[in-house]
This record gives C-alpha cells, sequence and structure tokens, in this order.
C-alpha cells in the first residue's frame, strides 16, 4: 500500500471550505421553515400525509397518498376529513387482505383493527407533536382533529364491514 498517495487522496477529499457548516445550517432552516409554514398553511395534509406514512410503517407496506386527497385540504370539516381517512384505510384493508390467505376472517379483521388504530393514534399523536413543536398549530385545528378522530373510530367499522375480510 502507498502511503503517500493514501495520504494524498485523504488530503484532497478534506474540505477547506469554512462556510460549508454554514450553508448547510442555511439549507436546514430553510427546509424546517419550509415544514412549517406548509403545516400551518395545511394541517389536514400533514394529518393525512403522517396517518399515511405510520400505516405503511405498521403494515410494512407502500402506499401513497391517493391524488384526489393531495390537494388544499385547508377548510375540510372533521367529517370530511374522517371520512378522507376512511377511505384511506379502505385501501389499506383491502391490501391487507390480499396478503392474507387467513381461514379466520374475523381474526384477520381484528389484527387489522389493533394494527390500524395503533398507527392513527401514533399518526394523530405526531401531528399534534409538530404543530405544537414549532408553534404552528392553527387556531381551532385541534378542536377539528378531536373531533375528526372520534367520528374516525366510529367510521372504522363501515370500512370493516364493506371490505371482503367480513364476508364469511
Amino acid at each position: 500500500m502507498n502511503i503517500a498517495l493514501t495520504d494524498k487522496i485523504k488530503n484532497q477529499t478534506q474540505s477547506t471550505d469554512s462556510s460549508m457548516p454554514f450553508m448547510l445550517d442555511v439549507t436546514l432552516q430553510s427546509s424546517v421553515s419550509s415544514i412549517i409554514l406548509s403545516a400551518r398553511d395545511n394541517p389536514c395534509s400533514l394529518l393525512i400525509k403522517t396517518v399515511v406514512e405510520k400505516l405503511n410503517a405498521q403494515f410494512d407496506f407502500d402506499l401513497e397518498e391517493p391524488e384526489e386527497k393531495q390537494t388544499n385540504n385547508n377548510n375540510q370539516t372533521p367529517h370530511t376529513l374522517a371520512t378522507d381517512l376512511a377511505i384511506i384505510l379502505s385501501d389499506f384493508l383491502e391490501e391487507f387482505s390480499k396478503s392474507r390467505t387467513d381461514a379466520n376472517t374475523q381474526q384477520s379483521s381484528n389484527e387489522f383493527l389493533v394494527h390500524a388504530i395503533h398507527a392513527i393514534n401514533e399518526a394523530f399523536n405526531e401531528t399534534r407533536e409538530i404543530l405544537s413543536a414549532f408553534g404552528a398549530t392553527p387556531e381551532r385545528f385541534l378542536e377539528i382533529m378531536d373531533q375528526t378522530y372520534e367520528i374516525l373510530m366510529q367510521k372504522m367499522d363501515f370500512v370493516l364491514e364493506g371490505s371482503d375480510t367480513q364476508a364469511a
């Protein structure tokens, strides 16, 4: 091994640019500012994206938010937001059902419910934490989130009733 060559390569890869940490800091601040503004301007979208992310992590899927839900969700009521989330849940349930070959559909339904509720709880808590941490919680949105959560839990039964896992 040529030590002189190794030292030469090592010296070439080290940056002498002292502005690099500053540039990284400015880029990070810009990204955080963008996230805060996006969350403040459209907290419903943040909630939906977080729910999809947590459901994907819980079920090890790679589903995306439906394109029609990627629009501006600023003026959603708790009922429309809960309906949108129930539609997303039904997409996950459909994918979950495809991956199951269990004879006991009630057991599959229960398993889906346990995992889905866990993911939803995480998503609602994380969204609340993100908005609170950055002081980006719009007026009345926490109340909308609470109402949406209650309605969504009621709609979970409807999601299961319309699925293939209930037909036995």
